[in-house]
């Protein structure tokens, strides 16, 4: 293994971001600590401490479903319609123009959306 960069300051480098990890839970199943660090090549402390914070940020949940077993996952409970499209896109919200009315969204299908301009 070879030994962790670090910047200028001395601290060592970051190797993934917070929105590297954000990406999976963008799937529809739980997954664990172990499962992403094995994706994204670094140690599992490195993503549990991202899974921690994200956590203590509610953006995450977590399940003990073992003895020592966790697994991490999204609850899909967003306030708009504007919020499940940018989950869906992966675009800010603020990106969405979409009247407070249109949340419960119908089917995907029969919502009108627009970009909003950005002059």
């Amino acid at each position: 293994m070879s030994p962790q960069e670090r910047d200028e300051n001395g601290r060592y480098r970051e190797k993934v971001s917070l929105d590297d990890v954000r990406q999976f839970f963008r799937r529809s199943e739980p997954v664990t600590a172990t499962e992403i660090a094995d994706e994204l090549h670094v140690t599992g402390r490195a993503i549990l401490n991202k899974l921690n914070r994200m956590h203590e940020n509610d953006e995450i949940e977590r399940k003990e479903v073992g003895a020592r077993a966790v697994v991490w996952y999204r609850a899909l409970n967003p306030e708009t319609a504007a919020e499940v499209l940018s989950d869906a896109t992966g675009r800010p919200v603020e990106h969405f123009e979409i009247p407070d009315a249109a949340y419960p969204m119908p089917d995907p299908d029969d919502l009108e959306w627009a970009l909003v301009d950005e002059d």
